[in-house]
Protein backbone atom coordinates (compact mmCIF):
# COMPACT_ATOMS: atom_id res chain seq x y z
CA UNK A 1 0.00 0.00 0.00
CA UNK A 2 1.47 3.54 -1.10
CA UNK A 3 1.37 5.81 1.81
CA UNK A 4 -0.98 9.23 1.20
CA UNK A 5 2.41 11.03 0.98
CA UNK A 6 3.50 8.88 -1.24
CA UNK A 7 0.28 9.27 -3.76
CA UNK A 8 0.87 13.09 -2.99
CA UNK A 9 4.14 12.77 -4.02
CA UNK A 10 3.24 11.05 -7.32
CA UNK A 11 0.51 13.43 -8.41
CA UNK A 12 2.25 16.47 -7.57
CA UNK A 13 5.59 14.79 -10.00
CA UNK A 14 2.66 14.06 -12.84
CA UNK A 15 1.48 17.57 -12.73
CA UNK A 16 4.80 19.28 -13.06
CA UNK A 17 5.61 16.65 -15.67
CA UNK A 18 2.15 17.76 -17.51
CA UNK A 19 2.20 21.66 -20.12
CA UNK A 20 -0.30 23.70 -18.64
CA UNK A 21 -0.48 27.53 -17.93
CA UNK A 22 -3.75 27.91 -16.33
CA UNK A 23 -4.81 27.74 -12.53
CA UNK A 24 -8.37 28.10 -11.10
CA UNK A 25 -11.09 27.70 -8.85
CA UNK A 26 -14.55 27.08 -8.90
CA UNK A 27 -16.85 27.72 -6.35
CA UNK A 28 -20.72 27.34 -5.77
CA UNK A 29 -22.97 29.49 -3.79
CA UNK A 30 -23.04 27.30 0.40
CA UNK A 31 -23.41 23.94 0.18
CA UNK A 32 -26.38 23.38 2.83
CA UNK A 33 -28.71 25.19 -0.33
CA UNK A 34 -27.10 22.87 -3.28
CA UNK A 35 -26.27 19.42 -3.69
CA UNK A 36 -23.20 17.59 -4.84
CA UNK A 37 -25.17 15.97 -7.57
CA UNK A 38 -26.04 19.20 -8.36
CA UNK A 39 -22.50 20.29 -8.65
CA UNK A 40 -21.23 17.84 -10.39
CA UNK A 41 -24.17 18.13 -13.34
CA UNK A 42 -23.01 22.07 -13.17
CA UNK A 43 -19.45 21.17 -13.15
CA UNK A 44 -19.92 18.84 -16.74
CA UNK A 45 -22.35 21.46 -17.93
CA UNK A 46 -19.90 24.37 -17.87
CA UNK A 47 -16.45 21.97 -19.10
CA UNK A 48 -18.73 20.97 -22.52
CA UNK A 49 -19.54 24.40 -23.04
CA UNK A 50 -15.93 25.84 -22.56
CA UNK A 51 -15.13 22.87 -24.88
CA UNK A 52 -17.74 23.78 -27.43
CA UNK A 53 -17.01 27.65 -27.74
CA UNK A 54 -13.57 27.25 -27.89
CA UNK A 55 -13.57 24.40 -30.31
CA UNK A 56 -17.10 24.58 -31.94
CA UNK A 57 -18.48 21.07 -33.23
CA UNK A 58 -15.15 19.21 -33.41
CA UNK A 59 -15.41 19.29 -29.22
CA UNK A 60 -18.47 16.43 -30.34
CA UNK A 61 -15.52 14.44 -31.71
CA UNK A 62 -13.48 14.66 -28.56
CA UNK A 63 -11.33 17.79 -28.64
CA UNK A 64 -11.89 19.53 -25.25
CA UNK A 65 -9.55 21.60 -23.54
CA UNK A 66 -6.48 19.45 -21.70
CA UNK A 67 -7.30 20.13 -18.20
CA UNK A 68 -7.06 18.42 -14.20
CA UNK A 69 -9.58 18.63 -12.06
CA UNK A 70 -9.92 18.03 -8.32
CA UNK A 71 -12.49 18.93 -5.70
CA UNK A 72 -12.15 19.86 -2.39
CA UNK A 73 -14.91 20.38 0.07
CA UNK A 74 -12.84 22.69 2.55
CA UNK A 75 -11.90 22.27 6.48
CA UNK A 76 -15.33 21.32 7.52
CA UNK A 77 -16.85 19.97 4.55
CA UNK A 78 -19.36 22.54 3.62
CA UNK A 79 -17.03 24.47 1.14
CA UNK A 80 -17.46 22.39 -1.85
CA UNK A 81 -15.21 23.80 -4.80
CA UNK A 82 -12.74 22.21 -7.69
CA UNK A 83 -8.83 23.25 -8.63
CA UNK A 84 -7.66 23.26 -12.22
CA UNK A 85 -4.76 23.19 -13.86
CA UNK A 86 -5.47 23.84 -17.91
CA UNK A 87 -3.80 24.01 -21.11
CA UNK A 88 -5.16 27.24 -22.78
CA UNK A 89 -5.77 26.32 -26.08
CA UNK A 90 -6.12 30.45 -26.76
CA UNK A 91 -3.66 32.95 -25.17
CA UNK A 92 -3.46 32.27 -21.61
CA UNK A 93 -4.92 35.87 -20.13
CA UNK A 94 -8.08 35.87 -23.26
CA UNK A 95 -8.96 31.83 -21.95
CA UNK A 96 -9.06 33.11 -18.18
CA UNK A 97 -11.45 35.78 -19.26
CA UNK A 98 -13.33 33.83 -21.35
CA UNK A 99 -13.55 30.71 -18.72
CA UNK A 100 -14.32 32.95 -15.69
CA UNK A 101 -17.37 34.83 -17.60
CA UNK A 102 -18.91 31.42 -18.72
CA UNK A 103 -18.42 29.74 -15.07
CA UNK A 104 -19.98 33.62 -13.31
CA UNK A 105 -23.16 32.90 -15.45
CA UNK A 106 -23.21 28.90 -15.82
CA UNK A 107 -25.60 28.67 -13.03
CA UNK A 108 -27.67 30.05 -10.29
CA UNK A 109 -25.64 28.13 -7.94
CA UNK A 110 -21.73 29.29 -9.33
CA UNK A 111 -20.10 32.18 -7.35
CA UNK A 112 -19.97 35.57 -9.14
CA UNK A 113 -16.40 36.66 -9.90
CA UNK A 114 -14.86 37.83 -7.03
CA UNK A 115 -15.45 34.22 -5.27
CA UNK A 116 -13.78 32.16 -8.43
CA UNK A 117 -10.31 32.41 -8.93
CA UNK A 118 -9.25 31.59 -12.74
CA UNK A 119 -6.02 33.32 -13.95
CA UNK A 120 -2.73 32.22 -15.75
CA UNK A 121 -0.37 30.33 -13.50
CA UNK A 122 3.07 31.88 -12.63
CA UNK A 123 4.64 29.69 -10.05
CA UNK A 124 3.51 26.03 -11.05
CA UNK A 125 5.36 23.97 -8.36
CA UNK A 126 3.16 25.97 -6.45
CA UNK A 127 0.03 25.41 -8.19
CA UNK A 128 0.94 21.86 -8.55
CA UNK A 129 1.63 21.88 -4.53
CA UNK A 130 -1.70 23.27 -3.67
CA UNK A 131 -3.97 21.33 -6.27
CA UNK A 132 -2.27 17.84 -4.18
CA UNK A 133 -2.33 19.11 -0.36
CA UNK A 134 -6.05 17.28 -0.27
CA UNK A 135 -4.92 14.26 -1.72
CA UNK A 136 -5.10 11.23 0.68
Amino acid sequence: MVSSKGEQKQLYDLMLSREWDVFGTLKFQPIRLVGGQHCRKVLKQYWNKLDRVIYGKAAEKGFRVERWCLAHEGSHNDNYHVHFAAKAPIDPDLFCCLSNTLWTNQDRITCSINRNWITPALHRDRVANYLTKEVW
